[in-house]
């Protein structure tokens, strides 16, 4: 069975930050024994990732009427949100500011994702957008945090196969 074209673009987002895990995991101060991406099983709550995961989290999938095309079948499009969580707990010897090993972090995962903004020929302008990144400061101790890039990806898919490109 084919895979719907959405599921190819989260397996290719998952690809590219796992691929660039040795650069990622330099940037952030992460042992080669840290890090890893993750697309979870199943949701459950608030809880913030490990140190060093980064965990892919698929959201609601707007539709985005600028994308529609008309035809035979129609096209539709569709925005696709994702969060990319990475976990980082510093430790009691960190000698880092927190905000800048998060900068850090972020970046070069960043990077990850923006290296193929067309997640393999299945995304269409504005393709892959990062549109914004929350840090994530949840522990009054201050050991538990991170940080989420929003990630929004545009594509368009057939109206009556949404394994096919529209």
């Amino acid at each position: 069975m084919a895979e719907p074209i959405v599921e190819l673009i989260a397996a290719n987002l998952a690809a590219a930050i796992t691929n660039a895990l040795p650069a990622i995991r330099t940037a952030a101060g992460l042992t080669s024994a840290e890090g890893a991406v993750e697309r979870p099983k199943r949701l459950v709550g608030e809880s913030r990732p490990a140190h060093g995961l980064i965990v892919i989290a698929q959201e609601d999938m707007p539709r985005a009427g600028d994308p529609d095309y008309p035809g035979n079948p129609n096209a539709v499009g569709y925005k696709q949100p994702f969060g990319v969580y990475c976990g980082y707990r510093p430790g009691d010897d960190a000698t880092v500011a927190l905000d800048t090993m998060l900068n850090r972090f972020a970046a070069a995962v960043a990077k990850a994702i923006m290296a193929d903004p067309t997640r393999g020929g299945n995304a269409i302008g504005p393709e892959t957008e990062i549109e914004g990144v929350e840090y994530l400061h949840d522990d009054p101790s201050g050991t538990a945090c991170g940080a989420m890039l929003r990630v929004a990806v545009t594509y368009r898919v057939s109206e009556k196969d949404w394994t096919q490109k529209g």
